[in-house]
Formats: structure tokens, sequence, C-alpha cells
């Protein structure tokens, strides 16, 4: 994988990781702040499965194959 590949894939990673973060506060804005029994861990919970996690899951995914994959030998 040559170093413009690498690059554009750790790019795209950063992207969707930003994106994830994004859409995290928006969620977490929705969440009823009012109430005494809020927890990290349902809030966390109720994330499995929305848009914010998967596009945090291709963040991770495009990242890490970026950073994993060595340069080509020229």
């Amino acid at each position: 994988m040559s170093f413009v590949q690498k690059t554009v894939l750790l790019f795209i990673g950063v992207h969707f990781l930003s994106s994830a973060v994004i859409l995290l506060v928006f969620d977490l804005n929705a969440v009823n702040h009012f109430i005494n029994d809020f927890s990290w861990l349902h809030f966390f919970q109720d994330l499995y499965g929305t848009v914010t996690f998967y596009t945090a899951c291709l963040g991770v995914f495009f990242f890490f194959i970026g950073a994993v994959i060595p340069l080509k030998k020229t």
C-alpha cells in the first residue's frame, strides 16, 4: 500500500470518527438530563445498533486498516 493510499484511509477513518462524535453529542443532548437515574452504561447500551455506532465502527475500521497495513517496499 502506498503512502497516499494509507493517508486517504486514515483521513476517511478520522472523518467517520469525527462524524460519530458529533452524532454522539446529539444523542447525549436528546437524553432527559433532569432525571436522577442517568447511567452512562444504559446510554451506551442504547447506542448499539444506531447510526452513531455504525459510523464509529466504520471510522475505527478505516483508521485501523490505514494504520496497520505496511507501506509497499519500493
